[in-house]
């Protein structure tokens, strides 16, 4: 039997509490392994996500704290967005080197929403005139990707190993599209179907 993908989904306070809670549910219906890492200074793994909604991370990953752990194993990174927290996640350098990392070993980097803006400041953009990524987000940030992107308006784009999604209600697509990425598009289908996604 495979071994199960592990999955790393990186929270912070102000975190959008859909895009992470449907991401880590439909990745944990797939039999993902997905662990929720906070990055924030209080070394606290209680997450104040959007709208008054309190989520417990598995780990926290402030330098300093003692329960943080290395992402060296896992498949996957998960980059939700949030009116605060995208700010947050996108001015990390926690956060940046995880999605250098990633990128480097060309594993999959999925980020929603304003989540996006975490590749830019991680410098995966190009505004060389080479050939541009292709990627979303909410278009709250749009102007601030598109001169170093392909911009989209799809709901998910990939390319390469770089997943994109726009918002809190494309979210479902978002986390089946990382489960086809990862365990195939029978997986994603076998899933969504009790869930009366449409096909």
């Amino acid at each position: 039997m495979a071994q199960a993908k592990r999955v790393a989904l990186i929270l912070t306070h102000g975190s959008e509490s859909m895009e992470v809670v449907i991401s880590a549910d439909v990745l944990r219906r797939a039999q993902f392994h997905v662990d929720l890492i906070s990055i924030h200074t209080d070394g606290s793994k209680q997450v104040d996500c959007s709208y008054d909604i309190t989520l417990m991370s598995d780990y926290n990953n402030d330098p300093g704290s003692e329960n943080a752990i290395s992402l060296d194993g896992y498949d996957a990174l998960v980059i939700p967005g949030g009116k605060v927290g995208y700010v947050t996640l996108a001015n990390s350098q926690i956060a940046q080197g995880y999605v250098k990392q990633f990128n480097s070993q060309n594993k999959l980097v999925a980020a929603v929403c304003a989540g996006t803006l975490l590749i830019k400041t991680s410098g995966l953009g190009d505004s060389d005139g080479n050939k541009k990524l292709k990627i979303t987000s909410h278009p709250s940030i749009k102007d601030q990707l598109v001169p170093d992107f392909d911009y989209q308006e799809s709901r998910v784009v990939v390319d390469e190993n770089i997943l994109t999604s726009r918002g809190p209600g494309t979210t479902m697509e978002f986390a089946l599209k990382i489960v086809e990425v990862l365990g195939g598009k029978g997986l994603a289908d076998e899933i969504g179907a009790p869930m009366i996604v449409p096909s």
